[in-house]
């Protein structure tokens, strides 16, 4: 089969992936340190956004979200104040999660990665920011696509690549061993 009859209906992440004690990123590794810098400083950014609001919200509760009358109006502003604080924790709690497993992988290893082929780039923009879906033959074989958010190609057609998936991130590099 060649890589463009190849049926990408899966994810990279779905397949089979190295352990990340598995893979030697000598090749790549200052690449990938620049990247998880840049990864845990926006999920700092987002973590300490959150607390912020939180406190804020929490501090200034009583001011904002109630009154002496009980009406309708009251009650859906304390819904809408409860249901915001809801979010606020989860993008904390995701936030702390990404800081973590962005730790883990520069220090401990602790990520899912594969070397293979790029058979094709595709630029997409959504309402979410720019991606780049690479269309991948790793080198087991098998065929998938890697969504890596971004303005800049990071590889093309032809390149040998390095896939790394962390926590909700996908990298990919060009390997430089060949």
């Amino acid at each position: 089969m060649n890589s463009s009859d190849a049926i990408y209906s899966s994810r990279l992440e779905n397949l089979i992936l190295l352990d990340g004690k598995d893979m030697d990123l000598s090749d790549v590794s200052f690449e990938f340190d620049k990247d998880c810098k840049k990864l845990i400083c926006i999920y700092i950014a987002l973590l300490l956004l959150s607390v912020v609001v939180m406190v804020c919200m929490i501090k200034f509760w009583n001011i904002l979200f109630t009154n002496t009358r009980l009406d309708d109006i009251n009650t859906r502003l304390n819904i809408r104040g409860a249901l915001f604080m809801i979010m606020l924790i989860a993008l904390f709690l995701f936030s702390l999660c990404e800081i973590v497993a962005l730790w883990k992988a520069r220090y401990k290893s602790g990520f899912k990665g594969i070397r293979g082929t790029c058979d094709n780039v595709v630029r997409i923009s959504s309402r979410n920011g720019e991606y780049h879906a690479y269309h991948c033959t790793t080198e087991l074989g098998e065929h998938g696509i890697a969504f890596v958010r971004g303005r800049k190609q990071r590889v093309s057609i032809g390149d040998a690549i390095v896939y790394i998936r962390v926590f909700g991130d996908d990298l990919i590099y060009k390997d430089q061993r060949r």
